[in-house]
């Protein structure tokens, strides 16, 4: 008997007719790329012209974004039946009037401009899925990125200075291993047991406790959690997203006003670093810049003149990304995003169970949990890697899929075609 069209969903009809690009590959496909490809020429950037980085680099990242951001909306915008368009539209402007308010007030514009890619990244994601060859090599794609990194920030085993750090190096370490199991998990195939390992095994070499921590988090919960049930309520995975923020925001304080008064330096190493690396001076900054400029925050001008004064970097970063948030763009943006966060995290791997309730896939946001607790001392989001992050977000969903309702529907259309 023949299947009627209009059973099909209107919008899952939509997303297959326009799901492929004129290069062949899907917009989810297409963006996870040149997030990755973005991040890679960033980085070569920052390296080569360092010396003259608020003139050439600024320009080059803020171009690259936008550029990004336009594709992004270009995606959604041809998606004929989007039903919140509109909604979109009027939320691009409000974002391109902050955008030039904190450029020309606060120069907070990069930092805002990666928080916005990230959001229309799960907008992407959720409406265009990864076909099984797509999901393949973009796993390769990763794989490649690692390497040329790793080659670009490492000699004989010894990070060079002025190159990509040890925190970078263990982040996309990370996201091979949460990858791999992912890959594992469904094809049970040796090769990617042993990228598997030996992603977390060199996170000894590079030593970066945030990393090693990220790895342990998601394989715990993906043990604890990720067994015999594989679903949540939508509202309890956003909840968790939210609960994660805001506890980060209680751990740094925790560590700068409790902990460090009650242990001191010296008394607890990690991979031969002391415990207390500096992290609670920051971010007892951190929480008097907030009461200082609680509502709309300093911009990308987080201590700069103290870290002019003391020659010190490292003080321009909150480490935190709950507090970079807070102290870059005040209490009612960290508000804002997080809640749009979490509520669009929570619905991009959403799907239909048997008793055809809307629930998420907990694999999903097992890995943004993961990566919100390596934000604990981080600020990836700020980055260009915070959208390599999304692109492997992209991959692991995609690895959830159900495969056989995907072919029951591919199926129907190409009955309601003929």
């Amino acid at each position: 008997m023949a299947v009627k069209v209009k059973k099909i969903p209107i919008e899952y009809l939509q997303t297959m007719q326009k799901r492929k690009t004129t290069s062949g590959y899907s917009p989810s496909f297409v963006l996870a790329f040149l997030s990755m490809l973005f991040a890679c020429l960033h980085e070569f950037t920052q390296n080569i012209f360092s010396e003259v980085f608020s003139s050439f680099n600024y320009t080059f990242t803020v171009v690259s974004i936008m550029a990004i951001i336009i594709y992004q909306l270009y995606i959604l915008l041809s998606f004929r039946y989007y039903k919140y368009k509109y909604v979109l539209i009027i939320g691009l402007l409000g974002i391109a009037y902050f955008a030039l308010l904190y450029l020309f007030l606060f120069s907070g514009l990069t930092r805002a401009l990666y928080l916005c890619s990230m959001i229309l990244n799960l907008l992407v994601y959720k409406r265009y899925k990864l076909s099984n060859s797509e999901k393949n090599k973009l796993y390769w794609l990763f794989i490649l990125l690692v390497i040329i990194m790793i080659i670009n920030g490492s000699v004989k085993g010894m990070v060079i200075d002025n190159k990509v750090n040890p925190n970078t190096s263990g982040l996309l370490l990370m996201l091979i291993f949460c990858m791999s199991i992912v890959r594992f998990r469904k094809s049970k195939k040796v090769l990617d047991f042993l990228i598997a390992v030996s992603s977390f095994g060199l996170q000894f070499l590079y030593q970066s406790r945030t990393a090693t921590v990220g790895c342990v988090a998601f394989l715990t919960l993906v043990i604890l959690f990720c067994g015999g049930r594989k679903y949540c309520t939508t509202y309890f995975a956003a909840f968790i997203i939210l609960l994660i923020s805001v506890i980060s925001v209680v751990f740094a304080y925790w560590y700068a006003e409790i902990l460090y008064q009650s242990v001191g330096r010296g008394n607890i190493t990690i991979f031969g670093k002391d415990l207390f690396t500096g992290r609670q001076y920051i971010w007892n900054l951190a929480f008097e810049s907030i009461r200082k400029n609680f509502w709309f925050g300093v911009g990308s001008d987080f201590n700069e003149d103290l870290a002019a004064i003391q020659n010190n970097s490292a003080l321009l970063n909150a480490h935190n990304q709950s507090l970079g948030i807070l102290t870059s763009f005040g209490v009612t943006t960290f508000v804002m995003f997080t809640l749009v966060f979490a509520y669009l995290t929570s619905r991009s791997c959403e799907t239909t169970d048997k008793c055809k309730r809307k629930v998420t896939f907990r694999l999903p946001i097992v890995f943004i949990v993961s990566i919100l607790i390596m934000n604990f001392a981080e600020t990836n989001f700020f980055y260009s890697w915070g959208m390599v992050i999304m692109a492997a977000y992209c991959f692991i969903c995609n690895n959830c899929e159900k495969i056989k309702k995907r072919r029951y529907l591919m199926l129907m259309e190409r009955n309601a075609e003929r």
